[in-house]
């Protein structure tokens, strides 16, 4: 991926959730896609496991993980996981991640609590 300032490729530092350009020095963070995921560009050794093509690395608030661009499957390490849920529940987005019939402790198998 190259620099949208001046061209230069884009350096993807240890830890961090943006790309960096080491000739202008400006700090650019893709757009999140549909899912709210950030491609950030750069291919890692681990393969998917059901897609057999190179995991890309990837962020969501904050956290980084690898991401599988065919079939959106995301490898996360458990204390990023952790940290993933812990944000959204604090913003209040997982309510939206539980069914509404789930959420109404109705037993969808049955109609009742």
């Amino acid at each position: 991926m190259n620099c949208p300032s001046c061209g230069a490729p884009l350096r993807l530092p240890e830890g961090r959730d943006s790309l960096q350009c080491d000739y202008c020095g400006a700090v650019h963070l893709p757009e999140a896609n549909e899912d709210g995921v950030r491609l950030l560009g750069e291919e890692s050794s681990a393969q998917c496991p059901v897609r057999k093509i190179p995991l890309v690395h990837a962020a969501m608030q904050h956290q980084r993980f690898l991401y599988c661009t065919r079939c959106k499957g995301e490898l996360i390490p458990m204390p990023v996981f952790v940290g993933l849920v812990e944000e959204l529940r604090a913003r209040g987005g997982a309510a939206d991640l539980i069914p509404a019939d789930l959420a109404s402790g109705e037993n969808p198998a049955t109609g009742s609590p």
